[in-house]
């Protein structure tokens, strides 16, 4: 199942934007963006430091069909062993 991850890093990164292209990230499983949305919580990417209280919405399809959606059909929580993923 395609997803569309919508990515937020916490009070140190500005919130994403569903209605923008360039926020929308796809990945080929839900399976695929939590292992990225732990990546990035957990210090693990070097081109997002300072990540704390991190979390993501996720939508199942394509990126133009998750394009300006207001309510995801996951979200994913940053905890400290991993992350948290819920249905919304």
């Amino acid at each position: 199942m395609k997803v569309v991850m919508f990515w937020h890093g916490g009070s140190s990164y500005s919130m994403f934007n569903t209605s923008d292209k360039n926020d929308a990230e796809q990945f080929a499983s839900l399976k695929d963006a939590k292992e990225e949305f732990i990546n990035r919580a957990h210090g693990f990417d070097p081109y997002r430091p300072c990540v704390e209280g991190s979390s993501a919405w996720i939508f199942k399809g394509r990126g133009k069909d998750a394009l300006g959606g207001d309510c995801p059909d996951y979200v994913i929580t940053e905890t400290k062993t991993g992350a948290k993923v819920e249905r919304a």
